[in-house]
């Protein structure tokens, strides 16, 4: 960042260039807007239908006052999204580690078991199993799900006790009066550093809409909207003049043009201490010279962050390796041809509502029937039984009984056309599975009739085929980058101290953390030491541990071949047990070095089990 930019982000009233910069910034995000939302009606129906959302009718209310079963949403949807966001998620968690890494190089091979666990702890801290959930749900619903990974550091200071200090070196001499000024130093201390992933809402993502959506890379610019209360603002790392935001008025809210921001409104901001911001991250292409940045004329990528649309809080250029917008995306099914593909409930939306309704019709055709319509004379019988629902209908006085009661009431015969709405919707649901791919099988239930274990592994296998590929581009387009970035972040801003906190303090770590970390990040730009192993696939661990034990047990039984090989079986025992989950065998080496007899308690040899025990010679006395 540029020295004087601080100060000038901090000014109560920011020079033109910020300004102009500003305008620029919010007129693009205007124009993604503009494009954006024409989903936003489709969204909202998807949601809905999902969530099983209906709004009552006059009908639906006097139901419901009689206790009557109401008009109801059908939850096919529900079953179909949960089942594909269930499938994918085992999918991709099926192996021991979320990422796994394969070397490109024979030197690479030294920090693999390191970088793995490196990104364990990542995914444990950063990249959590909720929001890869939030993430398949949105894609299934929206067929769109965007991930924003961004490097957070939380510290914080603290006084060490002088308690922690030796006491006899504290009035001894200077050096001792010395560890008396220390420990009353305050140091600095990480509570937490790593990649952090969160989840962006569709609704509240901006990307350069000139270009397809597969496209998205190519764009001058992507950004994002997020409610922060406006204290959480002041504590932004980098963030400057946070004090001189005011909350919304409604003239500048409403040509904000309808943001969906959940529990954000011009009315919710009144108070001037307790008020929500709208912050806008965008990460855009510029000449920063332009803006009086910096005195390059070259495009560099920069990310600014905007309060509310009033000014610009914080401005810095994106130096990492990775080269690019920070954000991950993913769609079902990406479409050159298309802005925006359909998700999956889109996709079975028609035949749902069809369901619904068929189902709907027959609960209101039955009810109707129960409600046994009559032919009444209304000259022989009390009507008023009749509309309270008396259990006994009564009959007016001296009505003739010739002729029995058919003559004077009577049910009224008819002809049920909903008899098969049942069957029509239990085909409308089959056509569904074929369409969607999400069927029976997926769903943990069988089709009806006898079948072998191969047929039905065949069966699994075919259902499970066409959300494999979807399962196969979601990992390609958006989790894969990702792992490849949480690798780059950590090999470039990965403090020594953490790195140790995670793999303890030893020499190999020592050596590890030489190769690991890079002083020079750009070393790092197009890093291809490590490619991401595809998660949609069964791990090869255990079959490269099965080789590699044959081949082991294959050089013992032969020391002739193991003493002409230049092989370390060592070395080669050691990977076995890596592959297998078993990362440290140096807790079960011996004291005494290789080829030395192992001493008992005692300091003697034990005896042998079966044999008997020797007694030691007398001592000479000559």
């Amino acid at each position: 960042m540029p020295k004087d930019l601080p100060t000038r982000l901090a000014a109560e009233e920011q020079d033109e260039a910020l300004a102009s910069l500003r305008q620029d910034c919010l007129r693009d995000i205007r124009l993604s807007r503009s494009k954006m939302s024409h989903y936003y009606a489709d969204w909202d129906y998807a949601l809905e239908t999902y969530q099983q959302i209906r709004d009552d009718d006059t009908s639906d209310i006097k139901a419901k006052k009689k206790r009557e079963p109401a008009k109801q949403t059908i939850p096919l949807t529900y079953a179909q999204v949960n089942t594909f966001v269930t499938y994918l998620t085992l999918l991709y968690t099926q192996n021991q580690r979320f990422f796994e890494y394969a070397p490109t190089g024979t030197d690479d091979f030294d920090i693999k078991e390191e970088c793995e666990k490196i990104i364990e702890r990542e995914v444990r801290n950063g990249f959590s199993t909720p929001v890869l959930v939030q993430f398949l749900l949105d894609i299934a619903r929206f067929n769109l799900g965007v991930l924003k990974p961004s490097w957070q550091v939380r510290t914080t200071t603290i006084t060490p006790p002088a308690s922690t200090l030796n006491f006899a070196q504290l009035f001894t001499d200077t050096a001792g009066l010395q560890l008396v000024q220390q420990a009353n130093e305050q140091i600095e201390v990480i509570i937490k550093e790593g990649t952090t992933v969160d989840n962006v809402s569709p609704y509240n993502f901006f990307p350069d809409m000139r270009l397809p959506l597969k496209r998205w890379q190519e764009g001058a610019f992507a950004a994002d909207e997020t409610v922060h209360h406006v204290r959480e603002v002041k504590r932004m790392e980098g963030v400057s003049g946070a004090e001189f935001l005011s909350a919304y008025d409604v003239a500048s809210w409403a040509a904000k043009g309808a943001p969906r921001l959940e529990g954000l409104d011009s009315k919710s901001n009144k108070d001037e201490d307790d008020f929500m911001v709208v912050v806008v991250e965008m990460q855009r292409w510029l000449k920063p010279k332009e803006y009086e940045l910096s005195d390059s004329n070259e495009d560099e990528l920069w990310m600014i962050r905007i309060g509310n649309d009033q000014r610009i809080l914080s401005a810095e250029k994106l130096e990492d390796a990775n080269m690019g917008f920070t954000y991950k995306l993913a769609q079902m099914a990406p479409d050159e041809h298309s802005k925006l593909s359909d998700s999956l409930v889109a996709l079975i939306d028609r035949l749902q509502e069809t369901v619904t309704w068929l189902m709907n019709t027959r609960i209101e055709a039955v009810k109707n029937n129960i409600e046994k319509q009559l032919v009444v004379h209304s000259q022989y019988v009390e009507l008023e039984d009749l509309q309270t629902r008396s259990p006994f209908i009564r009959m007016k006085k001296n009505t003739p009984i010739m002729g029995g009661l058919d003559n004077f009431i009577q049910q009224l015969k008819t002809n049920d056309p909903t008899v098969t709405h049942i069957q029509d919707a239990d085909t409308l649901m089959k056509m569904m599975y074929q369409v969607s791919g999400v069927n029976e099988n997926a769903m943990g239930g069988f089709h009806g009739g006898r079948r072998s274990a191969t047929e039905a592994r065949n069966v699994q296998a075919g259902s499970a085929a066409r959300m494999k590929l979807i399962a196969t581009n979601i990992f390609q387009s958006a989790i894969s980058p990702l792992g490849k970035q949480l690798l780059i972040n950590a090999r470039q801003w990965m403090s020594e101290e953490t790195f140790f906190k995670i793999l303890g303090e030893d020499e190999d770590t020592y050596n590890a953390w030489q190769t690991f970390h890079k002083d020079a990040w750009w070393e790092l730009i197009g890093s291809e030491d490590f490619f991401v192993f595809d998660a949609t696939s069964a791990s090869e661990k255990t079959f490269v541990a099965q080789s590699l034990q044959e081949l082991a047990i294959a050089l013992m039984s032969n020391p002739e071949m193991l003493a002409a090989t230049n092989i370390d079986l060592v070395k080669i025992i050691e990977r076995i047990q890596e592959l297998r989950g078993v990362t440290n065998l140096k807790q079960f080496q011996r004291d005494q070095p290789i080829g030395q007899p192992l001493l008992g308690a005692d300091g003697q040899i034990p005896p042998v089990p079966g044999q008997p025990l020797s007694v030691p010679a007398a001592p000479s006395l000559a």
